[in-house]
């Protein structure tokens, strides 16, 4: 009848423990780091995605001269592998004004392809220790 005067919050509090019967339960007399502990409770630690680099001069509306592509170099640009492409489907060109600038045909491919990468390819944390660098360095025998 507490639960109804407001004495208990929830049905765990009606569940009375004892000290005296968790004494009889095995328990473990070599745990593990409590760290590690910590990290299987919580599950793995989070970590961000690797950020997309900015575009460069050449993926610009109006690029500079050195970046605009000949003729020669389209051809060549036509028989390398995507792979290897300097940047990829993209071929810079200039325009006169941004609203004349059209819709990027790759864009969705690229996009699913960022996704894959990011998926298939697992981030882990990498332990690293923190060492004293003094004491690194050997004592020197005094003169």
């Amino acid at each position: 009848m507490d639960y109804l005067e407001g004495k208990v919050r929830d049905m765990n509090d009606l569940v009375k423990r004892s000290d005296g019967e968790d004494s009889d339960k095995p328990f473990q007399l070599w745990k593990g780091d409590e760290e590690d502990e910590l990290a299987l409770r919580k599950g793995p630690q989070h970590m961000p995605a690797p950020k997309v680099p900015p575009p460069g001069h050449a993926f610009s509306y109006n690029p500079p001269g050195e970046y605009l592509p000949t003729e020669e170099e389209l051809k060549e640009w036509e028989d390398m592998d995507p792979s290897d492409r300097p940047y990829g489907h993209f071929i810079p060109k200039k325009f006169d004004n941004l609203r004349s600038v059209g819709a990027y045909e790759h864009a969705v491919k690229e996009r699913f392809e960022r996704c894959l990468d990011l998926y298939l390819c697992p981030r882990a944390m990498k332990r690293r220790l923190n060492i004293d660098p003094e004491s690194l360095v050997p004592q020197l025998p005094k003169a």
